[in-house]
């Protein structure tokens, strides 16, 4: 894993990887992705956070492209 990534709730996926999850998929190909999958939910926030619990406790650390300045993650969470 790579990146884990979510987008609001009333956003469709189109619409995430044109807009905001752009930079965020180019940074999980910069980091060695090479696919990509996807899951609907109808709490992104809850589930991500979820995940990145569970991924932090396995592996001690975010996964790779989700370890950025926690600038960037505060700006991208309240522009939502």
């Amino acid at each position: 894993m790579v990146l884990y990534a979510r987008s609001p709730v009333d956003e469709t996926l189109r619409a995430y990887v044109l807009g905001l999850g752009a930079a965020e998929l180019g940074r999980a190909v910069a980091a060695g992705a090479r696919w990509i999958r996807f899951g609907v939910t109808a709490a992104p926030e809850r589930d991500f956070d979820r995940l990145m619990q569970r991924f932090l406790g396995r592996f001690g650390a975010r996964p790779r492209a989700n370890q950025v300045d926690m600038d960037d993650e505060e700006a991208r969470t309240s522009d939502g």
